[in-house]
């Protein structure tokens, strides 16, 4: 039993490392917090009868998750439009 555990345990850890190579340390955050609306949807497929306080909750949740993405993703556009552009002195540099 504990070598199945260890196993993925390295897995998981290795897997998550990978993602957030792929996605980028902000986007992977917003993945750690997305994992309480996971697990509150899953238990409303099993069964749960959520009460609205709950429910607001996780619409705030999911509201600043989008936000938040959305704000990274609108303040790298705007650093790629106003930044300057190489100089043709830059890359004769190297040559």
């Amino acid at each position: 039993m504990f070598y199945v555990v260890l196993i993925a345990a390295v897995v998981a850890v290795l897997s998550w490392n990978s993602g957030i190579r792929l996605l980028g340390p902000q986007n992977g955050t917003l993945f750690m917090n997305f994992v309480p609306i996971t697990t509150f949807t899953i238990a409303i497929v099993r069964g749960y009868q959520p009460v609205s306080a709950e429910l607001v909750g996780a619409g705030i949740t999911i509201g600043a998750l989008v936000a938040a993405n959305l704000y990274a993703r609108q303040a790298i556009a705007s650093e790629a439009t106003t930044a300057p552009a190489p100089s043709a002195a830059a890359s004769t540099v190297g040559a």
